[in-house]
């Protein structure tokens, strides 16, 4: 009896154990806390209503414009407006005149635009091939189909981008060795140095090595690189002329104009940028594959040359979707940042047959807001050196250090004493910080498991 009441006893603990095995795999992953950002991919389709209904899917092709900031660049720069091609593409665009990069520097686009990530201690890309197993916005469209590009002017393992970008499993990167004949490095400092090629001369390489066009949708991203010190350029006189001048006519008082002259050289930069997007452009229009094609367009960070007047100035960016297939353009107001971008992109594409949309994610960011008018209804941290993650965005409240700021409608920020909000937001950093540095080191960021969409 007493051995039939302990081999019962047995059996029904080992029911137990296995039960509680069974309930541990079915568990929804979102649920643990062994890895913190991961959650149910829920984010809102906001963009289909402003395009035209789309069945084949689309080129994507990203502009990412150095040190393009947005107090110089767009209506009402609070430093002057020196992209007039850009400007022109607005009133046919989606345009966000309220967007913010992610890090202060080029170390942080890559991964918040393309792959929202958090910052790790000193950047995403610093931790080299540590850097923890996630989801891209590359290796998602490149598991649905997409031939996947990547372009810079100048050494693609800059901040370890290639690094990146190669763990995403690109299919092509092209980068300063693979030029050759027929291009013009940018002109080089008083120690000889260039970095590498301009941008014009990065526009021309992509068309030129996508002809024949490629037979498969296509995600290419351009980084640029003339918005760089040392800010010499190929048609540096002509830039610098045509902005003397374009300054002259802005509605500013002749005392600020004055200020201005001494940054010419740094516009004139970014009036050749602007050129060159413009030669881009419209180039593309005449290849068979621009009717279907989104071009995104935005600055990695602002320049820090051109004097920041605030902290949040350093992140501020313009931010555009430009596209034939848009049916409804529109400028917006409300504040989103480049953490928000892969979140709304694979929402807008799960749309279209044989796009994968994985069932979990770990993104950061929770998809741009498409509210006209201004507000912030994101929560979100921000770096703006590699090894200070000081920054937090709050509804209309930004905590940068110690002090905390209320944000106006035109972006201005203003310090404030509500001790109550500035201890909220600093928990709500603390927090962040915390999940950043578990996820991190310890490659808890994604499961492995995940990687290949089903």
């Amino acid at each position: 009896m007493q051995f039939r009441k302990g081999f019962f006893m047995v059996l029904v603990s080992m029911t137990i154990i296995v039960l509680g095995l069974f309930s541990f795999r079915a568990q929804d992953p979102s649920e643990t806390s062994e890895y913190p950002f991961l959650h149910l991919n829920k984010t809102p389709d906001v963009l289909s209503k402003f395009f035209k209904p789309i069945s084949a899917k689309p080129n994507l092709v990203f502009i990412v414009v150095e040190s393009l900031g947005r107090s110089y660049s767009g209506p009402n720069a609070s430093q002057g407006d020196f992209t007039p091609f850009l400007d022109s593409l607005m009133p046919h665009s989606l345009y966000w005149e309220n967007f913010l990069s992610g890090a202060g520097r080029t170390f942080g686009v890559v991964p918040s635009l393309f792959g929202s990530c958090p910052f790790a201690e000193n950047g995403f890309l610093d931790m080299g091939d540590k850097m923890p197993s996630h989801l891209s916005l590359i290796n998602i469209l490149r598991q649905s189909g997409y031939y996947t590009s990547f372009y810079y002017g100048s050494e693609a393992n800059f901040d370890n981008m290639e690094m990146f970008i190669k763990k995403d499993s690109i299919d092509r990167i092209i980068q300063k060795k693979d030029f050759g004949t027929g291009y013009e490095k940018m002109p080089a400092n008083k120690e000889g140095f260039s970095w590498g090629y301009g941008d014009k001369d990065l526009f021309r390489k992509m068309l030129e090595v996508n002809t024949p066009v490629i037979d498969k949708p296509r995600l290419d991203i351009l980084l640029t690189l003339s918005n760089h010190s040392p800010y010499l350029i190929q048609d540096q006189k002509y830039c610098t002329d045509k902005a003397a001048a374009m300054l002259r006519k802005m509605p500013f008082k002749e005392e600020k104009k004055k200020d201005l002259t001494q940054y010419l050289q740094y516009y004139s930069t970014v009036l050749y940028s602007d050129d060159a997007i413009r030669g881009f452009i419209n180039a593309y229009k005449k290849r068979p594959e621009y009717a279907n094609t989104i071009f995104i367009i935005t600055g990695d960070h602002r320049m820090p040359e051109i004097p920041i007047i605030t902290k949040i100035d350093r992140f501020h960016v313009p931010f555009m979707i430009f596209s034939p297939l848009i049916k409804t353009p529109r400028s917006f107001k409300s504040i989103s940042t480049h953490l928000d971008v892969t979140p709304s992109l694979m929402a807008f594409l799960n749309r279209i047959p044989g796009i994968k949309k994985p069932k979990y994610v770990s993104w950061v960011g929770s998809g741009i807001d498409t509210f006209k008018a201004f507000r912030n209804v994101h929560s979100v941290a921000m770096m703006p050196y590699k090894g200070s993650l000081s920054e937090y965005l709050d509804g209309l409240y930004f905590l940068s250090g110690e002090q905390l700021f209320d944000i106006y409608p035109s972006m201005d920020i203003e310090p404030t004493t509500n001790e109550a909000k500035k201890a909220s937001l600093k928990g709500m950093l603390n927090a962040f910080a915390l999940k950043n540095k578990k996820a991190c080191t310890n490659n808890k960021l994604y499961p492995d498991s995940l990687l290949k969409i089903r």
